[in-house]
């Protein structure tokens, strides 16, 4: 008897926004209704903020644009961030009575309905600043009375713990959204499932086959995971205790077993146990220095940084060092900035092993990975390898984008590519 509730790669469900914005950096290529990005996009005439693909899109989100659309031209020349921009929408939806009755497809859960952490977000002096500052903005923004200070604070504490990060098919960051049902969800650092973006919106794919003896309960007993799992247990039980205010006890979180690779020393290392923590302090700052900078002017200035730190965690730390993943990529990025094919593609090989040992194995972040390897190695003429990286690298994608996605159907004529180019290559052989 078949025991498989969904299987690896199913869709098991797609979900509308409630409310989304797009970063500020993304506006000029990305339209603001169905997030896909175009060469040229129409701007609104009237504040000149949005920018729309065509006019489909444009009258599509005109129930969403029509309130603030005034109020953005009354506020320009000055600009909103991304949290302040979700805020604003978030306020007026809620003006407009969407908090108790608005539902997605799922048809889970209102506005209202999500947690808030009211108690823990004022004791964290962080939040309690920013929401201090959303609401300066929001005062200058809108010209009319504003919801009272607990219901603002309520709008804000739901913000805060349910929003999710919207990617696009290669997980770079373009904006962020709440989508109710999809906050069912919990985080596992060994997820079964993960959530990827069809225009604006959520879809929820199986990473993996899951057992019909879960709990039929909605959405209760699918896991995704809310930030990289790709750093130690501290740190992550660190971000998630900072951002979410709970503490993960899942099984990887309980086990030492992955955590011990990920940070060991190299057993050469003579270093005491005191300066050993300190060294790995010492990678992990230089590490987010490192993503602060990759969008400088300079990256050949990062790569040569990326090479003098992956020289110390070569002498310090084992190879499976987690700390040496962040950086092979970080250093395949900038090649990839200044054209050094050859590199990139060594970087990206040391890196592949690392992310398969410390992701599930249909990740989307290992698909990605086999894929920009793949790619490399076809650019290269290295056409029995791509097909190799571009083969492993499909099975991944088809699980995590789904067979019907854009980036799949890209990456299957990359390998039909390889092939015919491989098979080219051997009947030369033959025929010299």
């Amino acid at each position: 008897m078949n025991n498989t509730r969904y299987h690896a790669g199913s869709k098991i469900t797609e979900i509308s926004p409630y409310c989304y914005t797009l970063s500020p950096h993304k506006k000029q290529t990305i339209c603001e209704n169905c997030l896909e990005r175009k060469d040229r996009l129409l701007k609104c005439s009237a504040c000149k903020t949005v920018r729309f693909c065509g006019q489909d899109c444009q009258k599509e989100f005109w129930k969403s644009h029509k309130k603030e659309c005034s109020l953005l031209s009354k506020y320009s020349p000055r600009t909103l961030s991304e949290p302040a921009f979700l805020f604003i929408r978030l306020v007026i939806r809620h003006k407009n009575g969407d908090s108790d009755s608005w539902r997605d497809e799922e048809g889970q859960r209102v506005f209202r309905d999500l947690v808030t952490h009211e108690k823990e977000t004022k004791e964290d002096f962080e939040r309690i600043r920013q929401f201090g500052e959303l609401c300066r903005i929001a005062k200058e923004f809108f010209d009319e009375e504003l919801p009272d200070v607990s219901s603002l604070f309520g709008i804000f504490c739901r913000m805060c713990i349910n929003t999710i990060t919207i990617t696009d098919e290669t997980l770079e960051p373009i904006g962020s959204g709440v989508y109710l049902s999809a906050t069912q969800l919990d985080h596992s650092c060994e997820p079964n499932c993960t959530a990827g973006f069809v225009k604006n919106r959520i879809q929820i794919r199986a990473l993996r086959e899951i057992s019909s003896d879960c709990p039929v309960d909605g959405l209760s007993a699918l896991r995704i995971n809310y930030i990289d799992l790709l750093v130690p247990r501290d740190e992550r039980r660190s971000q998630l205790k900072q951002q979410y205010y709970f503490d993960c006890k899942c099984s990887r979180c309980s086990s030492d077993e992955s955590d011990k690779a990920m940070i060991g020393m190299n057993r050469e290392c003579r270093k005491s146990a005191e300066d050993q923590i300190m060294f790995r302090s010492y990678i992990d700052r230089e590490i987010r220095r490192l993503d602060e900078q990759k969008e400088a002017k300079d990256p050949a200035k990062v790569l040569e940084r990326c090479q003098e730190l992956l020289s110390e965690c070569d002498q310090y730390l084992t190879s499976r060092s987690a700390f040496r993943v962040a950086l092979l990529d970080q250093a395949m990025g900038r090649c990839l900035d200044l054209q050094r094919w050859q590199a990139a593609l060594e970087y990206g090989l040391q890196s592949v092993p690392l992310m398969k040992a410390y992701l599930p194995s249909k990740h989307p972040s290992v698909g990605l990975q086999l894929v920009k390897v793949g790619k490399l190695e076809l650019y290269l003429e290295q056409f029995e390898n791509a097909e190799l990286h571009l083969a492993e690298g499909y099975e991944v994608v088809r699980v995590s984008h789904g067979e019907e996605s854009h980036l799949a159907s890209e990456v299957m004529m990359m390998l039909q590519q390889s092939r015919m180019e491989s098979m080219d290559r051997r009947m030369y052989i033959e025929e010299s």
